[in-house]
């Protein structure tokens, strides 16, 4: 693939997010045998990852096809993104894929401390927080009760720091503040915040009550993950 601007080279990369949903959804109902079209994605991306021509071709055009490109390097990317607790299934797809049980190249996502929430704040909206706001929101995202030394041995969950910076930023904005202040932190109620921003979501997509009763009580399993449809 090249840039038409500049003639050059680029190496696309493709990334699948959820993978784990290959194991979830991907299977008949009660057993773990991966579905048709789940086995046909499985397979066309054997073919992308291992550089090998796929057998609909053809036996004489794929050999034709291996012996033109099997030594050449692989023009592509691929990033799966998955739940670390099915790395296990992830690693039962190297009968079909061998090179995901040599790639070493896997990084875990850990949640955010209190020092990366704190330098996550300070670097992108240091502008608009004051320190001990910055503090603040640690401690209540934390749960931590103003404690700053018990917010500091917690977990900081990123989807409630990211809307309750945004929340915040939008209030300094529309009332013409300089400054988000520790004392303006403290009145905020997360619940009431994590509802607001449901309630907004579920507003943009214009659901009427049928439709929001199917998605809050049927598409979730106890555990939290959908139902396939």
């Amino acid at each position: 693939i090249k840039l038409i601007e500049t003639d050059q080279n680029i190496i696309p990369v493709l990334v699948f997010d959820q993978f784990e949903e290959i194991f979830t959804l991907g299977t008949e109902d009660k057993s773990s045998e991966l579905r048709v079209n789940t086995k046909f994605l499985v397979d066309f991306l054997a073919d992308l990852i291992e550089n090998t021509p796929p057998h609909l071709l053809g036996e004489e055009k794929r050999i034709d096809l291996q012996y033109q490109y099997e030594s050449k390097p692989f023009p592509l990317k691929i990033i799966f993104s998955l739940r670390e607790e099915y790395l296990g299934n992830y690693y039962s797809l190297s009968k079909l894929i061998p090179s995901i049980s040599y790639s070493n190249l896997q990084y875990q996502l850990v949640p955010f401390n209190f020092e990366k929430g704190f330098n996550i704040i300070k670097q992108a909206a240091g502008n608009y927080f004051d320190e001990n706001a910055i503090y603040q929101t640690l401690c209540i995202i934390a749960e931590a009760d103003n404690n700053i030394e018990e917010a500091k041995k917690r977990d900081i969950d990123s989807f409630l720091l990211s809307i309750f910076c945004e929340n915040q930023i939008d209030f300094l904005l529309k009332n013409n503040l300089n400054k988000i202040e520790a004392s303006a932190i403290k009145k905020v109620n997360i619940q009431s915040l994590v509802n607001s921003k449901y309630q907004e979501i579920i507003y943009e997509l214009n659901l009427n009550e049928d439709e929001k009763r199917l998605m809050e009580e049927s598409l979730l399993t106890p555990d939290g993950y959908r139902f396939p449809l």
